[in-house]
């Protein structure tokens, strides 16, 4: 009949009854340490394909669509902004707030059988957007009339300015024009653009 003894009757008969030495102590502890280790060792597991395109130009509520790939564990991949003033996230998807870096995170838990994936970030740079004015169609106007309102209107969405280009047959004030004199009156629209627009070409 098979006879099994631990380390510890191992360390015990061979002393003879007697309490284990310090070395023997240790040499049981360093076991137990191995023992436990190979008991509870995790595998480890990596996400990938987390690659969003950069740079990308800015435009009024701007998203990034969040992908990637996890390891064994099956648990959700998780992502997160590491700079919230430049862009949030939501699930997977990223909303661009302003022209900057933005830093996105992906993360994986473990569970019993794998270890946590390393945490993976990448930087998405955010350029300028462009903008354009569209001047609303102006209609002839008789010399005598009463100021009259303009309007434009920018894809940026910003406020559009308007002035004269020739102020000694037109002048502007805010959105309205007054006729000084006969001739032809051209007002310009501007927008001079911000932190995330360039200035708009003079329409």
């Amino acid at each position: 009949m098979w006879q099994f003894h631990t380390i510890g009757d191992t360390l015990k008969n061979s002393n003879m009854g007697k309490q284990p030495s310090n070395w023997a102590r240790f040499v049981m502890t360093m076991a137990c340490i191995a023992f436990a280790g190979l008991a509870y060792a995790q595998t480890p597991q990596t996400i990938t394909g987390f690659a969003p395109v950069s740079p990308i130009i800015y435009s009024n509520g701007k998203t990034i669509a969040l992908t990637a790939m996890g390891g064994g564990s099956g648990k959700p991949i998780v992502f997160t902004s590491a700079t919230t003033s430049v862009c949030t996230v939501a699930g997977t998807t990223a909303t661009v707030l302003t022209v900057d870096t933005c830093t996105l995170r992906a993360n994986q838990a473990g569970n019993a059988t794998f270890s946590a994936a390393p945490q993976f970030s990448r930087n998405v740079v955010v350029n300028k957007g462009s903008q354009t004015n569209t001047f609303a169609t102006l209609s002839a106007k008789s010399f005598g009339v009463a100021s009259f309102a303009v309007s434009a209107t920018a894809t940026s969405a910003l406020a559009v300015a308007f002035t004269s280009t020739t102020t000694p047959i037109c002048t502007v004030s805010g959105v309205n024009v007054t006729l000084v004199s006969i001739g032809t009156c051209t007002i310009a629209a501007n927008q001079a653009g911000n932190t995330n627009f360039n200035a708009a070409t003079r329409a």
